[in-house]
């Protein structure tokens, strides 16, 4: 018995962790170039790092709910997964993004004061999976998702979806130091 309690139990609970994190998919940063851009709301300037990739700006959500002057309402809802959800506030309504590194994320936009219902909120994005037929087993297609990443620990957010989502008007422009400016209305 005593030689059972030795080295092989941990190198074999080491190799399975090893063979379990290698196997299981996880959503990888698109490749995309980083910059630093101006996002303005009104008189309010706030300086953000921004990643574009398929053609799309993404900023942090925490620097969009700055931009904006909100906070980033953060928690965990749990079905046949566990899903973060995240939440940024504007005047007139609420941006929701649900989902997780492993099936990528949805955004839903609601009115102000509303508590979130998936049977009424508006869907403006639903991330891209590969499923296996007839099975409830399915992955991101990281081929195809243009949605919501995350980035180490931060989440960057479609900037375009995300002012939709909030039910703002975006432009698009340069400040007077040549920095890309997103003007939000």
């Amino acid at each position: 018995m005593k030689k059972w309690l030795g080295k092989k139990p941990f190198i074999l609970l080491l190799a399975l962790i090893v063979f379990t994190s290698m196997t299981m998919p996880v959503n990888a940063e698109p490749k995309s170039k980083s910059g630093k851009a101006v996002i303005q709301v009104g008189k309010k300037k706030t300086y953000v790092n921004i990643k574009v990739a398929h053609g799309i700006t993404y900023v942090p959500i925490k620097s969009l709910a700055a931009a904006v002057g909100s906070n980033v309402v953060y928690y965990q809802d749990y079905g046949m997964d566990v899903y973060d959800v995240y939440e940024v506030r504007s005047s007139k309504a609420i941006a929701t993004y649900l989902g997780n590194d492993y099936l990528g994320y949805d955004i839903f936009t609601r009115k102000k004061g509303y508590e979130r219902n998936p049977e009424l909120d508006k869907s403006l994005y639903h991330a891209s999976w590969n499923c296996e037929p007839e099975s409830d087993n399915c992955w991101l297609d990281e081929a195809k998702d243009t949605g919501p990443f995350l980035s180490g620990k931060t989440l960057y957010v479609p900037l375009r979806l995300s002012a939709k989502a909030l039910e703002m008007k975006l432009t698009v422009g340069r400040d007077s130091s040549g920095k890309p400016l997103y003007t939000l209305k």
